[in-house]
C-alpha cells in the first residue's frame, strides 16, 4: 500500500514538472520576471540603536546561536551610527530619562547617516540593507 502511494506521488510529480520545451516558451515571452516580495518592512536604524542599548538582557552579551545574525547586524548598524554623531555621546544608565536619551541620540545619528547615504545616491534605508 505504501509503495503504491509513493509511486503515485512520484509519477504525479513527473507529470507536473514542465519540460524544457515548455520552459523555453515561457522565457521567450517578453514579460518581465515577477518581482520578489519582501518578507517584512525595513527596520529603522534608530530602532536597532534603541534595542541595542535598552534591551534586557543586553543584546551584545547574548550567546544564543539563534540570534547570531540579528546580533551581528545590530552591532554593525550601531557602530556605523556612532560614526555619524558629531559630538559623540554619553549615556547614564541610572538616569530616569535614559531611554529618552538613547532614542534622541539614535534619531540624530540616523538623520545624519541617511543624509550621507542620500548624498551618494544609495537607496538602502533599513538595517537589513546595511
Amino acid at each position: 500500500m505504501r509503495l503504491s502511494i509513493m509511486e503515485a506521488k512520484f509519477y504525479n510529480k513527473q507529470q507536473d514538472t514542465p519540460t524544457t520545451n515548455e520552459v523555453s516558451t515561457n522565457t521567450e515571452s517578453n514579460e518581465p520576471p515577477a518581482k520578489r516580495r519582501r518578507t517584512s518592512g525595513a527596520t529603522n536604524l534608530k530602532d536597532v540603536w534603541f534595542t541595542w542599548f535598552t534591551q534586557e538582557p543586553r543584546m551584545w552579551s547574548s550567546t544564543d546561536a539563534g540570534t547570531k545574525y540579528a546580533r551581528s547586524t545590530a552591532k554593525q548598524v550601531v557602530a556605523s551610527l556612532k560614526l555619524f554623531l558629531p559630538d559623540g555621546f554619553k549615556l547614564h544608565e541610572k538616569s530616569p530619562r535614559y531611554r529618552d536619551e538613547v532614542l534622541k541620540i539614535g534619531e540624530a545619528a540616523e538623520v545624519e547617516l541617511l543624509a550621507y547615504i542620500r548624498g551618494r545616491d544609495i537607496t538602502a534605508r533599513g538595517a537589513q540593507n546595511f
